[in-house]
């Protein structure tokens, strides 16, 4: 969910930052003919219609019980509560591949 704007942008970063060229090339960055399938865009009608995925989730009747959201991690990680940065990632991985099944 808004992985080409956050995820694959970051990972492109990095790639240009440390010269990992293999990386940096299989990312096609190219938003109309690119390699990168961004769920977050394909639900919305347009570039202005983006929705948080728990919310999707709840519409689409996915159950989701994580007290977590990902603006939280970083005081997760201050905390040093590893379980609950686990946990999150965990519900976030398996929402998302329930919105992914019942979308595609």
């Amino acid at each position: 969910w808004n992985v080409r704007a956050f995820d694959m942008n970051f990972i492109w970063q990095r790639a240009c930052k440390y010269n990992l060229q293999a990386l940096k090339k299989s990312i096609n960055r190219d938003r109309t003919k690119g390699n990168i399938r961004d769920m977050m865009l394909d639900w919305g009608a347009d570039y202005r219609d983006l929705r948080k995925a728990k919310d999707v989730a709840a519409y689409l009747g996915i159950e989701n019980n994580d007290p977590y959201d990902g603006s939280m991690v970083h005081d997760l990680y201050l905390d040093g509560n590893w379980e609950g940065i686990t946990s999150h990632c965990r519900s976030d991985v398996e929402m998302e591949r329930e919105i992914y099944r019942r979308i595609y």
